[in-house]
C-alpha cells in the first residue's frame, strides 16, 4: 500500500509538472520571440564635401558644383524589409543673407545655395514635408543621391579669400513594411554635417587706348599727347601699373617711335605736367591703385620733346602694359 501510493503520487506530480508545462510553453513563445527582424538592420549616411573651386567673381557668372549623399543599410532579413531617410538642412554656420546661404572669409561673405535638383530650382532646405529622401531594402541596400550647390551671381565686389561654412544636416530615419510613412511623420533624427567651400582668387585685367600724337610738322617745341588705360581689379586687391620701354628698348633715356632707320624720341608720364616718368619698378615709377571691382581709369601723359626735323612718315611704337597684384 505505501510503495501504491508512492507511485500514484508520484504520477500525480509528474502528470502535474507535464501540465504546467503544456501551458507554460506557449507563454514563453510569446514572450521571448524577440522584435521583428527589421530592428536589426543597421544604416549609415554621410555627405561628400561641396567645393566650388576657384572662382573668377569679375565676371559676375554663377558657378555651380555637386557633391553627394551615401546611405546605405545592412542586416535586412526579409524581402519587404525597408528603410526611409529623410534630410533637411539648415542655414549653415553663417545666417541666411534673405534666402540665401553664406560662406565666410574673415568678415567678408559669399553666398551660395544648395538645390536637390539638377535644374536648381528645388532648394534643399530645413522643411520635412519637401526633404530629399532615399529608400533603401535588401535588394538595394545603397544608394548615392546628388547634391547640387550654385555659387550665386552678380558677386561682383565679393574680395578674394578662402571662403567656407559647415551645414547642418538632420536625418530622419524609421523601418517599416509596407506603405512608406511620410518623411513629416518620422520623429527619430540625427545630426550631420558637412563643409562648403570656395577661393576667390586675386584678380585684374587691363585695357589701353592708342596714344595718337597725330601729324607732326614742327619738332622745335614739344607735342602732348594723352590716352587711357582702363585697371579692372577684384575688390580690395592692391595692383601697380607698369610700361615697359617699347620696342626701341631705350628704357634709360627716353622711347622711341620709329620709321624705318629713323626715330622720333619721345616719353610718357605720370603726371599732367610730365614730370614723373612711368616705368615698370613698381612703388617707383608706377601708378598705383586698389581694386574697386569697377574699371578704373588711369591717364597716360605722351611727350615728344623739341628735336630736330624728321622725315616724314608714319613713326610707330609698342609699349606693353603689365598690371603686378596681389
Amino acid at each position: 500500500m505505501i510503495a501504491s501510493y508512492v507511485s500514484s503520487l508520484a504520477r500525480q506530480i509528474l502528470m502535474r509538472q507535464v501540465h504546467w508545462a503544456a501551458w507554460l510553453l506557449p507563454a514563453a513563445l510569446m514572450t521571448f520571440a524577440g522584435p521583428p527582424a527589421l530592428a536589426q538592420v543597421t544604416c549609415t549616411a554621410s555627405f561628400s564635401a561641396l567645393s566650388f573651386g576657384s572662382v573668377s567673381v569679375l565676371q559676375g557668372a554663377a558657378v555651380n558644383s555637386a557633391g553627394a549623399l551615401s546611405a546605405s543599410c545592412s542586416g535586412f532579413l526579409g524581402a519587404n524589409d525597408r528603410v526611409r531617410m529623410c534630410f533637411t538642412m539648415g542655414a549653415g554656420a553663417y545666417p541666411l543673407s534673405g534666402s540665401l546661404r553664406q560662406m565666410g572669409a574673415g568678415a567678408a561673405r559669399a553666398s551660395f545655395q544648395i538645390y536637390s535638383d539638377a535644374a536648381r530650382t528645388l532648394v534643399w532646405d530645413a522643411s520635412l514635408t519637401n526633404a530629399p529622401s532615399v529608400i533603401l531594402t535588401r535588394d538595394a541596400p545603397s544608394v548615392v543621391l546628388p547634391v547640387y550647390g550654385e555659387f550665386v551671381a552678380g558677386q561682383q565686389t565679393t574680395p578674394p579669400g578662402v571662403y567656407s561654412t559647415t551645414m547642418n544636416v538632420a536625418r530622419y530615419q524609421t523601418i517599416y513594411t509596407g506603405q512608406p510613412p511620410p518623411c513629416a511623420s518620422i520623429v527619430s533624427a540625427s545630426a550631420m554635417n558637412f563643409s562648403v567651400d570656395a577661393a576667390i582668387p586675386s584678380r585684374c585685367s587691363a585695357t589701353a587706348a592708342n596714344l595718337n600724337f597725330g601729324s607732326v610738322a614742327d619738332f622745335s617745341n614739344p607735342v602732348d599727347a594723352a590716352s587711357t588705360i582702363h585697371v579692372l581689379c577684384t575688390n580690395s586687391t592692391p595692383y601697380h601699373v607698369r610700361l615697359n620701354a617699347g620696342a626701341s628698348g631705350l628704357h634709360a633715356t627716353q622711347r622711341a617711335m620709329t620709321y624705318g632707320s629713323n626715330a622720333i624720341s619721345y616719353d610718357l608720364f605720370r603726371d599732367s605736367s610730365r614730370t614723373l616718368r612711368w616705368g615698370a619698378t613698381d612703388g617707383v615709377d608706377t601708378m598705383g591703385g586698389i581694386g574697386t571691382a569697377s574699371s578704373l581709369g588711369h591717364t597716360v601723359y605722351g611727350r615728344i620733346p623739341a628735336q630736330a626735323r624728321k622725315p616724314p612718315g608714319t613713326y610707330t611704337d609698342t609699349v606693353i602694359v603689365t598690371i603686378s597684384f596681389l
